[in-house]
């Protein structure tokens, strides 16, 4: 079979293997879901050992030299009719493994969706109280002093580590959490001015962190973008694991990371909602917190531009046209996720986050029930939205 030969076939099967892909993406999500949850954490394992086997960041090296090798690939184009056959098949080319790497995991039912949890101003009032004792305690234990906001002293690789631990505590047993490769991203400084924390590559299965945050977010936003690795597409979900991992972690700066953010979400929704209720709670926490939340707002001050709400808005119709119909909005779900994880606590003592995730996972696994749970639209318009970002803006881990 000559070269020619062997291209044709290539692009066949490219084309049908994307014919596949929109099929199951659209029409068939029970079949994509049960097939995509066999093979992802074997696929997430062989990408993983690669990515660490070369010690480099990988996906922002790919996304650097991608667009140079499209403009060469669709240069050698003679005519016109050629070109648009070849930008043809590199858009199907990227679109199918983005979706065969890691978006399917956009279909699977979110959590929030099977819950069909609506919570009262009391309710949110409960769980920020149950959030301010917290995080109180956590700073008492690591600063005798009130007015000092906590800086961590631990390195990146060490946050990392950490993360990860809290993660195989977890019992996602499908996933060999300590290979899974989080890094610095070459681009912090642009994610920066995008309004990004960090991000998932969805073609290498890397977590990328913007370096320029405050280290007091490491720990949150490591663990969001870990729970994006393991297969929580949905940001709300990924913000609710993150937290959960964090606040199970032996480590006391990882407590105060997750607990600070879970605060600053509760926070954000009580100040739409009841602005005389929020000031009362500000009042109870520390100075030194309030100082951790505040350098956060300056970080972003600092980095705020025109540009990123025209990114941010690209981000948005991204979200809203792979099953998050809330968009970035849907970052503020969580809040449903940690008033109902708190309010079962309250009414069953024995209950508890980590045996709540086991349960979730061990449906996955052995029953995938994401397939077989209808996405119910009324449940969905029933959770109060959290407006964003209220007084403390914040930063969006992708």
């Amino acid at each position: 079979m000559n070269n020619v030969k062997i291209k044709r076939v290539f692009e066949c099967l490219l084309i049908f293997v994307f014919v596949l892909v929109i099929y199951f993406k659209n029409f068939g999500s029970d079949y994509s879901t049960n097939i995509f949850e066999g093979y992802y954490s074997y696929w997430v394992l062989i990408i993983s050992t690669i990515t660490n086997f070369l010690y480099i960041n990988i996906g922002d090296i790919l996304y650097f030299i991608t667009f140079p090798l499209i403009f060469y690939y669709l240069s050698k184009s003679k005519t016109r009719r050629f070109f648009l056959y070849r930008l043809f098949l590199t858009i199907i080319f990227i679109y199918s493994w983005f979706y065969l790497s890691w978006g399917f995991n956009y279909n699977k039912l979110p959590i929030a969706r099977s819950i069909d949890y609506k919570y009262n101003i009391n309710e949110l009032s409960e769980t920020t109280d149950f959030y301010i004792d917290k995080i109180n305690t956590n700073h008492i234990k690591l600063l005798l002093d009130e007015s000092k906001k906590l800086v961590i002293q631990s390195s990146f690789e060490e946050i990392v580590n950490e993360c990860k631990k809290s993660f195989e505590k977890l019992d996602y047993e499908n996933f060999n959490i300590k290979k899974l490769k989080v890094n610095k991203s070459y681009f912090s400084k642009v994610l920066s001015y995008m309004g990004f924390s960090g991000y998932i590559n969805p073609f290498t299965i890397e977590a990328n962190i913007n370096s320029k945050i405050p280290i007091i977010s490491y720990p949150s936003t490591i663990s969001h973008e870990i729970a994006h690795q393991i297969g929580y597409a949905s940001e709300n979900e990924a913000n609710y694991i993150g937290i959960l991992s964090n606040q199970i972690s032996s480590n006391l700066e990882i407590n105060y990371s997750g607990n600070l953010i879970a605060l600053q979400y509760l926070l954000s929704e009580l100040y739409y909602v009841n602005k005389n209720l929020y000031s009362e709670k500000i009042k109870k926490i520390r100075k030194g917190i309030l100082k951790n939340i505040e350098e956060k707002r300056e970080f972003r001050k600092k980095y705020r531009n025109p540009f990123e709400d025209v990114f941010k808005k690209i981000y948005d119709f991204y979200l809203k046209n792979n099953n998050q119909s809330q968009g970035i909005k849907s970052y503020g779900l969580v809040v449903n996720l940690l008033i109902h994880d708190y309010q079962s606590k309250i009414k069953d003592p024995e209950f508890s986050s980590t045996w709540f995730l086991s349960l979730i996972n061990s449906w996955f696994n052995f029953f995938n029930i994401w397939s077989y749970l209808s996405i119910n639209n009324k449940a969905l318009s029933k959770l109060n939205i959290c407006k964003a970002v209220g007084p403390y803006e914040l930063s969006i881990s992708v």
